[in-house]
């Protein structure tokens, strides 16, 4: 049976997940929730907002949002959409939830994401801090690779991005280095290849 988790976010409110790891989706070395459940409450706006992420096509998506005035005398309007950097948000939330299982000296130990504050763009002074140096070993680049094909269709290296929760810069970087690895062919400017 599966137990329900809520883990605070500094400044933005908090996330649930059911903690059931048999059902969790693996992205290289790393594994998260299938879905996630967001609640931004932010008193200053006087609504609540509450997103749901979950992975469709092992790429990570917002599949509903809900915004709830808090305040009978208010109503909202398009700015409380506007202030959502979705995107970010996406990759900020995943990474936050997202553990590893490292072997050190046979024992196999899980490490935990961090939730240091809110993302990057939501008031926060220091912005998000990074999830360090990731290891770019073969079995991660052909996991680079497999989310790129399964996403050659539409927007592949934007697909990597969401995928292992980094900028559409480093997914970029990634892509390029399962090409140079003979995992995905060498592509023309502006064509897809897979």
């Amino acid at each position: 049976m599966s137990e329900r988790v809520r883990r605070q976010i500094p400044e933005l409110g908090y996330v649930e997940f059911d903690q059931d790891r048999s059902k969790d989706v693996q992205f290289g070395d790393a594994f998260r929730p299938p879905w996630v459940d967001v609640t931004i409450v932010d008193p200053g706006a006087q609504c609540e907002m509450t997103l749901r992420l979950e992975h469709r096509n092992k790429i990570p998506a917002c599949t509903a949002i809900k915004i709830r005035s808090t305040d009978p005398a208010w109503s909202i309007t398009g700015k409380e959409l506007h202030a959502i950097n979705l995107d970010e948000l996406i990759r900020y939330v995943f990474q936050a939830v997202s553990y590893r299982v490292v072997d050190r000296n046979g024992t196999r130990t899980i490490v935990e994401g961090k939730i240091d504050g809110p993302p990057s763009g939501w008031g926060s002074a220091t912005g998000r801090k990074g999830r360090g140096v990731r290891a770019i070993t073969p079995e991660f680049l052909e996991e680079v690779a497999q989310v790129y094909r399964d996403n050659v269709g539409g927007n592949p290296t934007q697909a990597v991005a969401r995928g292992f929760g980094v900028s559409l810069r480093m997914a970029g970087v990634y892509v390029q280095k399962a090409r140079e690895g003979g995992l995905l062919p060498q592509t023309s400017r502006g064509k897809k290849s897979a």
